[in-house]
């Protein structure tokens, strides 16, 4: 009689969002992946599915079964491992029409043995060390070792910090060329084991004079497939879903061999490490498996990485249906708190796919020149920046207006007068709220588009500015086939008046980040 095995790592934020430190971050993701990625050769059973941090096994006797949770439960306690919460369980079915019902019951039985769980694994405390101190690094745990950093400063840690920190620093020379050795058509890729990767954010974001003033900012992308946990649920085979595993996997890794293969000669991507002095690579892996995936990238590349992503990834498909993803891209200064930047640019891609009707790729994006706390309403915090004028809809572009944006801008940028860019912006935010200074606004707006007109059309540049602006209005505006010379004379709720001021906004706050040489 065969049987699935479940095993996933739960209560992930006591070990992905308990500290800010790169490295540690960094380790507690990879990590975990590799834990469900060792399952199969741990408990002898063949794999059906391994994502970030679960992974579905089957077997064909109950005997087999009991012994495979007992060798997963003793893998995932070895080591490093015993750092983070796993469940593990087992459940029969009788062939391959109960194997939905069979998937769907050990998952309840993993949900189930969670939440009898700790919310975190309970570490052992030292006899030796004062068990009222507490790891400074995370903030959570006691403090049973100390750590070291770049800089020589050692804090007092936890044995949990300072175990995902050293994986961390590690597997991030190791990940990229085990990942790229799975994918058979890899030729070529051998440059890949050459490459040595940053370690910490400063070192990724700064350094770089030609960023401007991008230097010392950083991108955080996000994204996240649409409807594949769909797909994934409506396999009524194990056969089905393991097919489903192996065509993701080969994707995603053939997408990550593309930016390698992209960057690896891009001096953009270049820094030199101030600690040992050799090259190496301004890109971070934050999140990698299942239906997810996060880079953390300079300033100056999150606007290209995207557009290059949303080009590799179009044609992307699966039994005939189109593979996309919701995307959320946020840039900010390398001192933001990263826990926080991560979570933000998680509901961003989430709006961009609501947006969607999660049908297409699209994204959503926050530049954050001081970090503010969004909060949990994304929508709400627009509100309160935009006086009422812009909701989440408005900051959610398609592929292909990413694309026409970065192209566009990149020859605009040049001709454009950026003072009266952001002069424009800011009239067009409060003109609707405005009482007795509204004529004021409405010459400053009015000389505004004059100004971008005459610009634009004395460096034979009208159709990219037509372009960028009608992109920039979105979806919900009607496409001009002229550029306007006034702001549109509208109640301030109408689609087109508040078109309007998105496109001012937007062409404001992606001045730095859009328009830049193409991955």
């Amino acid at each position: 009689m065969p049987f699935l095995i479940r095993a996933e790592g739960v209560n992930l934020s006591a070990v992905l969002s308990d500290t800010s430190d790169l490295s540690t971050i960094r380790g507690g993701g990879l990590m975990l992946l590799d834990a469900a990625n060792g399952l199969e050769k741990a408990t002898g059973c063949n794999a059906i599915s391994t994502g970030a941090s679960a992974a579905l096994l089957k077997t064909d006797d109950k005997h087999e079964a009991v012994e495979a949770v007992k060798a997963a439960r003793q893998y995932l306690q070895k080591a490093e491992k015993k750092h983070f919460t796993f469940v593990v369980n087992a459940m029969e079915f009788t062939g391959d029409n109960e194997f939905p019902l069979a998937e769907a019951a050990v998952l309840a039985a993993n949900r189930w043995q969670q939440m009898q769980a700790p919310s975190l694994a309970i570490p052992t405390l030292s006899t030796k060390i004062d068990p009222s101190a507490v790891c400074e690094v995370g903030g959570v745990r006691p403090y049973s070792c100390d750590i070291r950093f770049p800089d020589e400063v050692k804090k007092p840690g936890s044995q949990s910090v300072h175990d995902r920190r050293e994986q961390g620093r590690r597997l991030r020379q190791t990940f990229y060329n085990d990942e790229i050795a799975k994918l058979e058509e890899n030729q070529g890729a051998n440059f890949i084991q050459e490459l040595c990767f940053t370690d910490d954010l400063h070192t990724l974001a700064g350094g770089y004079p030609e960023g401007g003033n991008l230097n010392d900012k950083f991108a955080v992308l996000y994204m996240d497939g649409n409807n594949f946990g769909s797909i994934a649920r409506a396999c009524k085979i194990d056969k089905e879903l393991e097919k489903w595993d192996k065509e993701i996997k080969k994707l995603r890794r053939k997408l990550l061999l593309d930016i390698l293969r992209a960057i690896h000669t891009d001096s953009r991507w270049h820094a030199i490490d101030l600690k040992t002095g050799k090259p190496v690579i301004r890109l971070e892996t934050l999140l990698w498996g299942g239906d997810e995936l996060m880079f953390a990238v300079p300033a100056w590349l999150g606007w290209p990485l995207l557009d290059f992503i949303f080009r590799h990834t179009k044609g992307w498909q699966y039994d005939g249906k189109e593979l996309t993803h919701g995307v959320g891209l946020v840039f900010c200064h390398v001192k933001a708190p990263i826990q926080r930047v991560t979570t933000l640019a998680k509901s961003l891609a989430e709006e961009a796919k609501e947006a969607t009707n999660r049908m297409s790729n699209a994204a959503c994006w926050l530049a954050l020149e001081s970090f503010d706390h969004v909060g949990t309403d994304f929508s709400s915090f627009l509100a309160r920046r935009y006086h009422h004028t812009i909701n989440a809809g408005h900051w959610v572009l398609s592929a292909d207006h990413v694309e026409a944006i970065n192209t566009n801008m990149k020859k605009l940028k040049s001709i454009l007068p950026r003072s009266q860019i952001v002069q424009a912006a800011l009239s067009a935010v409060c003109q609707p709220t405005a009482t007795d200074d509204k004529e004021t606004l409405n010459k400053v707006l009015a000389n505004a588009y004059e100004q971008l007109h005459v610009s634009a059309h004395k460096a034979g540049a009208s159709a990219e500015l037509l372009a960028l602006w009608n992109t920039l209005k979105g979806t919900n505006g009607k496409n001009d086939t002229e550029f306007p010379t006034k702001f549109p004379d509208l109640p301030p709720t109408s689609d087109e008046h508040l078109a309007h001021i998105a496109a001012w906004a937007q062409l404001a706050e992606l001045w730095d980040y859009a328009g830049l040489d193409p991955i």
